[in-house]
């Protein structure tokens, strides 16, 4: 098993880094081609979160793994600013719950996603890539930014079946 985790946690890193690198692009691109890019990068990170081995930790500090959580408000506005009007979009709390629709925000989610991908990156940095490590990126994924990376592709699809971007 210590081969495939450490190449399943080696692409799914090379993912973490293509979408923290795609967001710093945003600048340079105009935002329905930043929305295009962003859509395709993160198709790539949660099919590679997904591939992550379900491993339990070695330790009972797995969960605290120590990290640096990196502001993340300057990114945010940057792209809400950015987005415009192609930000905002309506979603469900829990789509396997009857709720009111709420209105939510694509830099929102991506930039929480950012977040979560420059700890990752950090804390693979600074860690042999081992079971706790794992366990880590995967419960990050499951409890956090994978719900994010749901509600923005499906708002990002919305945006490419509409014809507003491609």
């Amino acid at each position: 098993m210590g081969s495939e985790l450490e190449t399943l946690t080696a692409r799914f890193l090379t993912s973490a880094m293509d979408f923290c690198t795609a967001v710093d692009s945003y600048a340079s691109l105009s935002p329905e081609a930043f929305l295009s890019k962003i859509g395709n990068v993160l198709v790539e990170l949660y099919g590679h979160a997904l591939a992550l081995p379900n491993v339990e930790p070695n330790s009972y500090d797995a969960d605290k793994i120590p990290f640096h959580k990196e502001a993340v408000g300057n990114v945010w506005i940057f792209l809400r600013d950015k987005l415009g009007p192609l930000d905002m979009y309506w979603t469900v709390f829990n789509s396997t719950q009857q709720g009111e629709p709420i209105q939510a925000g694509l830099s929102q989610d991506i930039s929480e996603i950012y977040s979560d991908m420059k700890d990752n990156l950090e804390i693979a940095g600074r860690c042999a890539i081992n079971a706790d490590v794992v366990w880590t990126l995967r419960d990050d994924f499951r409890h956090h930014w994978g719900k994010h990376a749901v509600d923005a592709l499906k708002a990002i699809h919305d945006l490419r079946a509409n014809g507003t971007i491609d």
